[in-house]
């Protein structure tokens, strides 16, 4: 365990920066971050003759983690978790980047009422009540919506982002940013025999279907909500190969009709993109050029043994990890399409109950 009074810490050391502090030479640790995943997390952990300088960190206080020079979380101590057992007794410490006040606090906005706001706009006030910032693209403008009550900011931001076919990811400064999928490529891949130690996929069909029927729920109450067989749109799928047919619901307003014949597209593209996912474990953090794999990023990927064919992946999740076995990374690849926002319609007056005078 080393402090700032130390030399700085070797090339892939994780180093907690917790006040004035630099905190290194940890036993055991694991950092996550990923698209789906919101926010970052880390959870880190010191042997016994380490305690006196762990114990100076305390749960609430601002902190960051970083991987060699690579800062990858900005956030908060959650938990600092002294234990003991018959042999040692060892210190843990657990973390969430700046965006888990998105996540766990409640959105603000005077009177609940939004009123013609971007995505990004909507998600730069509703972060700034907690000290985040928000970078990346507009996004789609949204005419009205009303909020409810309790429902939290990032409810609200995930939602509008959809609207727009955004991702909301936080980045290692502890900001958000809205984003395409796939923004980034990486300079290598993982290919079997090489930065491969294990790897495993699942090929599946029990979650596809040969044939998404989209139904409209229209909120007109004089208009048919589709005409026969109720279906508005259709798509099918060949490699189903047997009858299966999904019915999904699309809930629309006035100016939301094609978000049908999207969700049902979205849903045929994901089931399919999803049905043959690669978890794999990575001799190390880096790629060929040294940067961390990260997030919503291209690799590809070089896989006979598991009857896969050569191909060019997103990264979904990626996870850090280092203790007695050495270093490697924990990823999870798919095709782009499995991580594509589902299509929204956000309804102007009906998604939320009208404020109180």
């Amino acid at each position: 365990m080393t402090t700032a009074t130390m030399t700085r810490p070797v090339t892939d050391e994780l180093v907690l920066v917790a006040g004035s502090r630099r905190i290194s030479g940890w036993h055991a640790v694991q950092v996550s971050r990923g698209i789906e995943r919101m926010p970052g997390v880390f959870q880190i952990e010191a042997a016994e003759r380490y305690a006196s300088d762990v114990l100076i960190v305390n749960p609430g206080d601002p902190c960051q983690v970083l991987l060699g020079d690579d800062l990858v979380i900005t956030g908060y101590v959650d938990r600092v978790a002294p234990g003991i057992s018959g042999r040692d007794h060892r210190i843990r410490i657990v973390g969430r980047g700046k965006c888990a006040d998105l996540v766990d606090c409640s959105a603000e906005w005077p009177g609940m009422q939004i009123n013609g706001q971007t995505a990004a706009g909507i998600a730069q006030r509703l972060a700034a009540a907690y000290g985040i910032k928000v970078s990346g693209a507009a996004g789609l403008g949204i005419p009205q919506m009303i909020l409810r009550y309790g429902e939290s900011a990032w409810d609200v931001i995930e939602e509008v982002c959809r609207y727009s076919a955004l991702l909301a990811i936080e980045d290692a400064r502890g900001n958000l940013m809205l984003t395409n999928t796939g923004s980034g490529r990486a300079a290598s891949g993982f290919v079997q025999g090489k930065n491969v130690e294990q790897a495993e996929t699942c090929f599946s069909m029990d979650r596809r279907f040969s044939e998404y029927w989209g139904v409209l729920m229209s909120t007109d109450l004089f208009t048919d909500a589709g005409t026969g067989d109720f279906a508005i749109a259709k798509v099918t799928d060949a490699g189903c190969t047997r009858h299966r047919r999904k019915a999904i619901v699309a809930e629309a307003a006035g100016g939301g009709m094609g978000v049908a014949q999207q969700r049902i597209v979205w849903e045929r593209n994901r089931r399919i993109a999803r049905s043959s996912a690669v978890t794999l474990t990575c001799d190390s953090w880096r790629d060929a050029a040294g940067a961390l794999w990260e997030p919503n990023t291209i690799a590809s990927v070089d896989l006979p043994a598991l009857k896969l064919p050569a191909a060019e992946w997103l990264i979904g999740d990626v996870t850090y990890e280092r203790d007695d076995r050495g270093s490697r990374a924990q990823l999870t690849l798919m095709p782009a399409n499995a991580f594509l926002p589902e299509p929204y319609f956000p309804f102007p007056i009906l998604r939320g109950v009208p404020p109180g005078p």
